[in-house]
């Protein structure tokens, strides 16, 4: 990282997608809140039927 730059201000932004039966949600879910870093506020989301889950660290919350 140059001077002074920090893993947060980092621009590089990652996508990663796949498909799944839908059974495994949850699971799904619970992985990546326990994977992702809470001092980078680093989140995802993905469709689930008609929900969207958006995963923090920690924490998944269904719109």
């Amino acid at each position: 990282m140059p001077d002074g730059e920090t893993a947060r201000d980092q621009r590089l932004r990652h996508l990663v997608q796949w498909e799944s039966d839908g059974e495994d949600e949850g699971a799904l879910a619970d992985a990546l809140a326990g994977v992702l870093a809470p001092e980078l506020g680093w989140y995802t989301d993905f469709v689930a039927g008609d929900e969207r889950v958006v995963v923090f660290a920690d924490k998944a919350t269904r719109r």
